[in-house]
């Protein structure tokens, strides 16, 4: 309906965004075990979200409309392997 305004939806979902409140909430152990779970060896920050945010604004992006964008370092991509070789330890 808006489309054909030229009116793009979409959404931006990201995981654990690495800001001083979540370091100050979390323990060291917490962090490690999100360490963990994602591909890349780093997590989300606020500039990496506003990053996509202003892409997903921007004429690059403007064939782009209708999804979610999961911004979360690769750990929706590696949580099932994770999830299998911690359900193998446990064994």
């Amino acid at each position: 309906m808006y489309g054909r305004r030229g009116i793009r939806c979409n959404a931006v979902a990201p995981a654990l965004v690495l800001t001083e409140t979540a370091r100050r909430a979390m323990t060291q152990g917490q962090l490690s075990d999100k360490a963990a779970e994602r591909l890349l060896p780093w997590a989300c920050t606020t500039e990496d979200v506003a990053n996509l945010v202003c892409f997903l604004a921007s004429d690059e992006a403007r064939c782009v409309t209708g999804q979610t964008v999961a911004i979360d370092s690769g750990t929706l991509a590696h949580r099932p392997q994770h999830a299998i070789h911690q359900w193998r330890a446990a064994q």
